[in-house]
């Protein structure tokens, strides 16, 4: 579950797959390094475990091509990672994205103890449309959606 921060994000309501996208305002200024109050997302695991952090955004083009389309993250007290969503022209990237209406960045870790975690978004570029993340753990079951906030 997301707790919306700051001011560097609007919401999108019945956009997406979680309905409920965020997008990084349209007048925010490129950024180098992350600024501002994150959006914050907590989940626990139970047991101590590596896995993958994939951030899904929405197919979209950057409003200035030359910096892209990035968000950094963070998961826990770890490093901060950028990932970036720009697509160039029409390529094949582009194409499957806009046909599963997805664009997804991924990043591994090693392992996670037991406990509650946090991962932090920052927008660092205008325009990003953020639809859900997801953390999956190794070998846990195949997921096969987006849980609807309540």
């Amino acid at each position: 579950l997301a707790t919306q921060s700051g001011d560097d994000w609007e919401r999108l309501e019945g956009l997406g797959h979680s309905g409920n996208s965020l997008r990084s305002r349209l007048t925010l200024p490129t950024r180098a390094t992350p600024a501002g109050t994150p959006l914050t997302y907590s989940f626990t695991t139970y047991s101590a475990v590596g896995g993958a952090l994939s951030v899904v955004a929405l197919p979209v083009h950057a409003l200035n091509p030359a910096t892209g389309l990035k968000v950094a993250v963070q998961l826990d007290d770890g490093p901060v990672q950028v990932m970036d969503f720009a697509t160039v022209g029409r390529s094949d990237v582009w194409r499957g994205n806009v046909l599963t209406n997805k664009a997804i960045q991924t990043q591994g870790f090693k392992k996670l103890e037991a406990g509650v975690h946090t991962l932090k978004v920052w927008p660092l570029d205008p325009g990003v449309v953020l639809d859900y993340a997801e953390v999956k753990l190794d070998g846990a079951d195949k997921y096969y959606g987006v849980i609807e906030s309540h």
